[in-house]
């Protein structure tokens, strides 16, 4: 018999119901208990189409009643809900006893994400980000080919994401600011910053950035500069009023480069002589977000997006306002 972890489940709109909702339901080590929106309809239909209409699936309008009425057996629950609202759920869920999957950013201040991990520490706990990148088997790969030194020192890294989101995210919670946290950069451009943190594995040192709002209260495009700690450089280009979506991230070692995508998936590699290598069989496992969640909490799998993903996430986008603000190179706060 295979073991599960009985999960619930907060905010039933799109991004549950096009993405996290068909990765639990290929992950045989997952049960849902409870799903919960301020929309029932959204949390009905999302029973209804994906979880084949179990009446089992306890329906909730608010996250607090669910937290009160504790669906027995509850381990874990995925946030998948305004970036705003991520802080006092996490803390409460905790408080609670349950393990935390939350999708990115985990929240959107540094002081809040330090209390998360706190909690979670407290509690014995875990708290996973739901950054899709560190959940690739490419990702994993490529964090082990630099720390291994087969890339050579590594160099400078670049990237870009370009998306039709000003349009896509008109009128929703996307471009308000105590909802969101930021713009474009914040979402979207969150899983660059996030797979570079993951990848080079050093903090970021400091900043220099510039953003154009383009006429809205959040950021739309950006210029993101960045000097890590080991003193790799990167440079990213964030366009939030494009047509469809393109992005893309590059590493470069003195003794090759990589290409990959944003999320992972994709690779490509050449050598100190510039030829490209046919790929490697790679060994790593590829999970998705709620898989690995739940795998790691069976013991089966480390967790591959921790907390401190979050917290350095939330460290550098401070410094990144700063330095559009003041148009100056600012110093990113260490953990």
């Amino acid at each position: 018999m295979i073991e599960q972890v009985n999960l619930a489940i907060v905010g039933c709109g799109s991004m549950t119901y096009n993405a996290h909702a068909p990765w639990v339901n290929a992950t045989g080590e997952i049960r849902v208990i409870a799903l919960c929106d301020t929309n029932r309809a959204a949390a009905e239909k999302l029973r209804r189409e994906r979880f084949k209409d179990d009446a089992h699936i306890a329906i909730f309008e608010d996250w607090r009643e669910l937290l009160k009425c504790r669906p027995a057996g509850i381990a874990g629950v995925l946030f998948a809900t305004p970036h705003g609202q991520h802080y006092d759920q996490c803390m409460a869920a905790l408080e609670q006893g349950w393990h935390v999957l939350v999708e990115k950013p985990m929240v959107t201040n540094s002081a809040h994400a330090r209390a998360i991990i706190s909690k979670a520490q407290q509690k014995a706990l875990q708290v996973q980000v739901a950054f899709q990148a560190p959940f690739s088997a490419q990702h994993a790969y490529i964090r082990e080919f630099i720390a291994g030194g087969s890339l050579g020192a590594l160099q400078a890294v670049g990237g870009f994401v370009f998306q039709d989101w000003r349009r896509l995210s008109h009128g929703t919670w996307r471009q308000e600011p105590a909802a969101a946290g930021g713009g474009f950069i914040y979402d979207s451009g969150a899983h660059l910053l996030n797979a570079w943190n993951y990848l080079i594995g050093r903090p970021a040192a400091s900043v220099h950035a510039m953003i154009s709002n383009e006429g809205l209260a959040v950021d739309v495009n950006g210029v993101v500069n960045i000097r890590y700690q080991s003193g790799v450089l990167a440079s990213a280009v964030f366009c939030g009023n494009s047509v469809g979506w393109q992005e893309g991230i590059w590493l470069a070692g003195d003794r090759g480069r990589i290409a990959s995508g944003i999320h992972g998936g994709r690779m490509e590699l050449w050598d100190q002589q510039g030829r490209q290598l046919p790929l490697p069989l790679i060994a790593q496992a590829n999970y998705t977000p709620p898989q690995n969640f739940a795998l790691s909490l069976l013991g089966r799998a480390a967790p591959r997006s921790p907390a401190r993903l979050g917290l350095l996430h939330c460290l550098l986008m401070e410094a990144v306002y700063k330095s559009a603000a003041t148009g100056q190179e600012v110093a990113v706060e260490q953990e």
